[in-house]
């Protein structure tokens, strides 16, 4: 069974102890509302075997000595708007969070783990992850569906990709990394690593359909390109963004515009362009194995 289950309009539950459902959620609210986990000496737990939180809409907040977990499913699920703030563990057998509605919000400065899915996943709105905070899945970081912004401090990672999103921001002044792509954008978008952040994937380090990529850190890629546009798009460097074995940047037909201040390189070509390119170079610009520029 589960711990508590609530299917009136608006609940608000409060935990300082331990609830547990061992064969089904840890806290239901079907009709909404909030859900706290608090500080206690010991630190409060919710654990479920399904889900450890399951809300249609509403807030579930969990204090930093707090845990919430799910044995065979995602740690926290939410269907309607609402927000999780997690000052704690929130620890997923699938997803840590998991947000399938629109307007939603997601702050943390503790740690999410989705073990065998994505560390947070929502359908649109913002991603906030603090210095102290840690988001990882073991296929994806953090997955925004449609648009949205996520702002990494800490350390976002995923097996397969760091963040994957439809069209969003993405601001990076942290670790944003995936060991296939670091921050993949099925369409347009905008991605900033700021000075001190690192940024990357073992295949490619931004992949995106077009937009804008602006770099003051570190932005790296092994196998493929630094940065990779589907179609066109404007990259912006004053740090370092190289490739190990592919492009630094690469632009598809609709070409685009490159602005180098600082370290550009690629283990194939430094900028190419299937499309018409404006480039301004005042830093270092190199291509290994074929040219600078092609």
């Amino acid at each position: 069974g589960s711990g508590v289950v609530a299917v009136g309009s608006f609940f608000s539950v409060g935990n300082y102890g331990t609830i547990i459902g061992a064969t089904g959620y840890g806290v239901v609210l079907g009709g909404g509302g909030i859900v706290h986990n608090y500080d206690a000496f010991q630190g409060a737990l919710i654990q479920g075997a399904k889900a450890g939180v399951t809300i249609s809409s509403g807030e579930v907040i969990n204090d930093p000595k707090g845990t919430i977990t799910a044995s065979a499913g995602d740690g926290i699920t939410m269907g309607g708007g609402g927000g999780v703030f997690n000052y704690g563990v929130i620890q997923g057998a699938e997803d840590g969070v998991s947000l399938s509605s629109y307007g939603n919000l997601v702050h943390n400065t503790g740690r999410i783990t989705g073990s065998a899915g994505d560390g947070v996943a929502i359908q649109e709105g913002i991603v906030s992850n603090a210095s102290s905070g840690k988001i990882l899945g073991g296929m994806t970081g953090v997955v925004i569906a449609g648009t949205g912004t996520l702002v990494n401090q800490g350390l976002v990672g995923g097996g397969t990709d760091g963040a994957a999103c439809g069209g969003a921001s993405v601001i990076n002044s942290g670790t944003l990394v995936g060991l296939s792509v670091g921050v993949s954008l099925s369409n347009s978008g905008y991605v900033a690593n700021t000075n001190g952040g690192i940024l990357g994937g073992v295949d490619e380090g931004v992949a995106l359909a077009s937009g804008t990529v602006v770099n003051q850190g570190l932005l790296a890629a092994g196998n493929g390109s630094a940065i990779s546009f589907a179609a066109g798009g404007g990259v912006m460097n004053g740090g370092a963004l190289a490739s190990l074995y592919g492009d630094g940047v690469k632009l598809g037909a609709e070409g685009g515009v490159v602005t180098n201040s600082g370290y550009l390189a690629g283990g194939e070509n430094g900028v190419a362009s299937a499309g018409e390119l404006t480039l301004t170079n005042s830093g270092t610009l190199l291509g290994y194995d074929i040219s600078g520029l092609k």
